[in-house]
């Protein structure tokens, strides 16, 4: 037998062996895939709408008054700043406060 000649034939039979679908390794730990089912998007009336009219404000909310007018000179406090009674929120101006203390005490005198 004349090896020479029989080494490319082994070789292409190593290659077939090779190349076997079967003994591919790591076939086993594949999953199947999952499967999917495909849905149409449309739309869907809602059933429990709610429709009111209302004033929406928050709760802890309180409307201030003040025993006199005036222009406000400067605001001591920010929005959202905790106050207490008796703070000092703001500051109004003189002049028209002590004109109007004037006329005031004018109108005692008369």
């Amino acid at each position: 037998m004349n090896v020479p000649r029989l080494a490319p034939l082994m070789l292409i039979g190593l290659a077939l062996v090779g190349c076997d679908r079967t003994s591919t390794p790591g076939a086993e730990s594949v999953a199947p895939p999952a499967p999917v089912r495909a849905e149409e998007i449309r739309p869907v009336p809602l059933r429990n709408q709610v429709r009111a009219v209302g004033v929406l404000a928050p709760r802890d909310e309180v409307r201030l008054s003040f025993k006199l007018g005036g222009v406000v000179d400067r605001i001591l406090v920010e929005a959202g700043d905790r106050v207490e009674a008796g703070d000092l929120l703001a500051v109004i101006k003189r002049a028209e406060v002590d004109a109007a203390v004037a006329q005031a005490t004018e109108a005692v005198d008369k």
